[in-house]
């Protein structure tokens, strides 16, 4: 059903991107907006059951808390990259401050108000 709202192909598996490091050593990963884009997928799922009054199972309930948690953390992330990128403040912070804070906030979500997640 989550097909329905995502702009993957269902049937296609999410190819691997080659990149370097800031090292210069090669590595592999996979594109990150895929990664929102099934978040996305289980907001709108959850939209639609929402609309049709039906009580999602207690699998996709948990796909969804999970997928709504994602896109505040990403989006809380991306403005904070975005903003440090226009002041200049990502030549000062520490280079994996981002990736720390995402990580322990989807860790713990509960634990640590925005307002307090990047120092």
């Amino acid at each position: 059903k989550l097909a329905e709202y995502i702009a993957l192909d269902e049937n296609k598996i999410i190819p691997k991107v080659a990149f370097k490091m800031q090292d210069g050593t090669e590595a592999v990963g996979y594109d990150c907006v895929a990664l929102a884009e099934i978040a996305d997928a289980y907001y709108k799922y959850k939209v639609s059951l929402r609309l049709s009054d039906i009580v999602p199972t207690d699998d996709m309930a948990a796909g969804i808390e999970i997928a709504g948690d994602l896109l505040i953390n990403l989006a809380y992330i991306g403005v904070t990259a975005m903003v440090d990128e226009v002041t200049g403040y990502q030549k000062v912070r520490s280079k994996t401050e981002l990736q720390d804070t995402l990580q322990a906030r989807l860790a713990n979500p509960l634990l640590e108000p925005l307002s307090e997640s990047i120092n």
